[in-house]
């Protein structure tokens, strides 16, 4: 299934954004508490830049569930909240935050539970697939770096491929990957 949302998830009300991405997370878990009354228990996820954030955490959970999990990831990093702040394509959001007086210390304590590095701990064994940019300015390359640690350090059955692009052409780049998807699975 396919999820699309609009780029109003992310901004900079901070409740607002925790109640869509709440919202989203809802009606994912539903879903895939569905396909297991009737029969499934293998799910993929696949999450691309802001989507990597939602995927991770919904195979975490579904995972807890008691589903196969497989996650295929097209750009992500470790934190969230680090990658909003610091991050090129997301300058207007700190600026409005800071207009707000939020500090990056509140930020993290409100988002920090939907980052990737706090949504492995259900996915030891699963496979997981990350296509990371190594030039990556949106998510941060230390953000970046600190996922593909972890990974390699927690994760036996996951597999990183560096793409030596921006963000957006490294998006571009691991969509055409399918046929590195296809085989991982």
């Amino acid at each position: 299934m396919l999820y699309h949302y609009s780029r109003s998830l992310l901004t900079a009300d901070i409740p607002r954004t925790v109640e869509r991405f709440g919202f989203l997370e809802k009606t994912v878990r539903n879903d895939f508490l569905s396909f297991k009354r009737d029969g499934v228990d293998s799910l993929c996820f696949y999450g691309s830049s802001l989507g990597s954030i939602l995927a991770t955490r919904l195979a975490n959970i579904a995972k807890a569930e008691g589903f196969k999990v497989s996650l295929v990831l097209n750009l992500s990093s470790a934190s969230f909240p680090y990658a909003v702040w610091n991050g090129k394509a997301t300058w207007h959001i700190r600026k409005e935050l800071e207009a707000k007086s939020v500090s990056f210390e509140e930020l993290n304590k409100a988002w920090d539970y939907l980052s990737p590095i706090n949504n492995l701990g259900n996915l030891q064994r699963a496979p997981i697939l990350l296509f990371a940019s190594s030039r990556d300015d949106t998510f941060g390359r230390s953000n970046v770096a600190e996922l593909i640690a972890e990974l390699k350090k927690n994760h036996p059955r996951a597999l990183c491929s560096r793409i030596w692009f921006g963000h957006k052409l490294a998006i571009i780049k691991g969509l055409a990957r399918g046929d590195m998807v296809r085989w991982f699975l």
